[in-house]
């Protein structure tokens, strides 16, 4: 409803030469002035919507300056209106009637402010980031209740974050770069306390109290994506929030939005910061030795404007002592509303916040110890703790199974990294991730040169038995390399940068056909999905992919590879060759023969 009731507004406003920004905040402005005209903002000094329109332009003209000109929130709510006015011409009182007809109507009656500030989508401007309604409400409510409290809302330029607080009963305390008024707006149609400060959050804070920062009860902050950090903001901070001088910019804001809190702080970041090494492996490890982590969300991506990148909810407390860290699963279809092509929003929240309070565990959430966080290197991957039905049955499988570390059988080899454009190298062959074949051997696909090949390791090089996996991008595609790979040196075969090798121990006498096709079955894909992470380029560590379990093979298991194998190539030999007499069944005519 309130998009609908928006678009009447500003098609009435489309012929004026206003920018189209400029025509979607005038015409929340005038829905706002509209609908507060029987409250205590209205004075004898400013008229309301529908006395000012029913005298005319020369009134509603004069009503306009009196908004502009007021002082405090009602004139932040009403700044730029007199302007907008005066570019919207004869189309200002369509507009104003149209807003003043669907009060009288009762159609204002229920206007959600949050749900017509949702509604503005692309009409903002990109440099106004703009999340789905759900995830902000959804973020909202994980804080708490908010009923005489105030919650800290930094770049909140379309006030989505303190709309939704003050709808729940609480009051808000706005810091934004840009400014805006619909902070403002949100405050008067709520009719509750709000604070807006002007000002770059992490640069120069304006919230302050006898030189510290003001400490608010809770922070919901929903902060801008592909922000590019200054280099001397660490050393320009004078309230001790930053430790890092290379720090991301997510990880700047999580710490400004501690300082500033004292009992919550509710979050939506990357998930690649779930996963991230660096910066943001030293604040999970912080927050999470503190007890300051209490849950952690996936999403799915598609709840930002103008982005596919999928995002993460934390729930931090900055008293820390929490003993475990609640992780849920909402990246699902369970929880996923789709609404029209390319708009998706969060539903069935009443069952994803009983799983985010619940402490039983199940295929959406489980609880767990900060002992094993530290044991997965401070990863707060969601997938790495709560596994679906699937995983969970291949999990019930595998403790009836005698299984060993995968790293017990393999060590890794790093082959001699190969050019393509270094003339002055020796010519090797490169396997890549698109040279492993789904069945058979694996053979290089690509020429390339090597330097100083004779002072290479004899052993860098790839030999018969050799197991290559893609660990980088297309995780988890396992070949072998057969029997006729080409001697170390010159025209030897090496592996490219987004796979590693594994080489069988021999000490453990295990056949890597065997371990080959363990890998490269669906079992063993499905044990390689599970310690995948990275969301923008998926990727498996070399501690994770060693720390594997796997099903010890069987006595008979290299026998059974071995013709698994065999049968394999020789399909592939028989496939290959019915392929060329297919192509040559036309005859070598370059007309088919189908010409006189």
């Amino acid at each position: 409803m309130s998009s609908k009731i928006l678009r009447q507004v500003t098609e009435a406003l489309r012929g004026s030469p206003m920018p189209r920004q400029d025509i979607a905040i005038f015409a929340v402005q005038l829905l706002v002035w509209a609908r507060i005209g029987k409250k205590e903002w209205v004075t004898n000094t400013v008229p309301s919507l529908s006395e000012a329109a029913d005298s005319g332009l020369r009134l509603l003209d004069a009503g306009v300056a009196a908004l502009e000109r007021a002082n405090g929130t009602l004139g932040e709510a009403f700044a730029g209106i007199q302007r907008r006015a005066e570019l919207a011409g004869p189309s200002l009182l369509v507009a104003a009637n149209i807003c003043i007809r669907l009060e009288r109507d009762g159609l204002l009656e229920g206007l959600d402010l949050h749900e017509l500030i949702a509604s503005l989508g692309a009409e903002v401007g990109a440099e106004w980031a703009l999340y789905h309604s759900s995830l902000v409400d959804l973020m909202v409510r994980l804080v708490g209740p908010t009923a005489g409290t105030t919650t800290y809302c930094p770049w909140d330029q379309i006030a989505q974050a303190s709309s939704s607080v003050l709808r729940a009963g609480g009051g808000a305390a706005v810091e934004n770069p840009l400014i805006t008024p619909f902070p403002a707006l949100a405050a008067i149609f709520s009719g509750k306390e709000s604070r807006t400060a002007y000002s770059d959050p992490i640069g120069s804070p304006s919230f302050i109290e006898s030189g510290r920062l003001e400490r608010f009860d809770q922070s919901v902050a929903l902060p801008p994506l592909g922000v590019k950090v200054r280099g001397d903001v660490v050393d320009r901070d004078l309230f001790g929030r930053f430790d890092n001088p290379k720090a991301t910019w997510t990880v700047l804001c999580i710490q400004h939005l501690m300082a500033h809190s004292r009992r919550r702080v509710v979050v939506a970041v990357p998930y690649s910061l779930l996963v991230g090494v660096g910066a943001d492996k030293k604040l999970r490890e912080q927050l999470v030795r503190a007890g300051q982590v209490r849950t952690v969300i996936s999403l799915f991506p598609g709840l930002a404007s103008g982005t596919a990148i999928q995002l993460a909810i934390l729930v931090l407390d900055p008293r820390g002592g929490t003993k475990q860290v609640r992780f849920v699963n909402a990246s699902g279809e369970c929880f996923k509303i789709q609404q029209g092509r390319s708009r998706v929003a969060v539903g069935n929240v009443d069952k994803l916040l009983e799983a985010v309070q619940s402490r039983s565990e199940s295929d959406l959430a489980r609880s767990v110890e900060i002992g094993e966080i530290e044991a997965n290197e401070f990863s707060l991957q969601v997938e790495r703790y709560v596994l679906d039905e699937g995983r969970m049955e291949l999990q019930r499988r595998l403790a009836h199974l005698e299984t060993v570390a995968l790293g017990d059988l393999v060590s890794t080899v790093r082959t001699p990294p190969a050019s393509k454009a270094d003339s002055d190298g020796v010519p090797v062959l490169e396997v890549g991730a698109s040279d492993i074949a789904r069945t058979g051997y694996t053979r290089p696909g690509r020429e390339g040169t090597v330097r100083d090949v004779d002072s290479q390791d004899p052993d860098h090089f790839l030999r018969e038995g050799d197991i290559v996996l893609t660990i980088r991008g297309n995780v988890g595609r396992v070949g072998i390399i057969p029997p006729d790979v080409a001697r170390p040196g010159r025209g030897g075969w090496t592996a490219g940068s987004s796979l590693t090798v594994l080489r069988a121990r021999p000490e453990n006498r295990v056949d890597p056909a065997a371990l080959a096709l363990l890998l490269r079955s669906p079992l063993g894909q499905e044990l390689l999905s599970g310690i995948s992470s990275g969301v923008t380029i998926p990727m498996i560590t070399l501690r994770d992919l060693l720390r594997l379990e796997l099903p010890a093979p069987g006595t008979n298991a290299s026998h059974t590879a071995r013709a698994i194998l065999n049968e394999e190539e020789t399909l592939g030999r028989q496939i290959a060759e019915m392929v060329k007499k297919q192509q040559n069944v036309a005859g070598p005519d370059s007309a088919y023969g189908l010409l006189d």
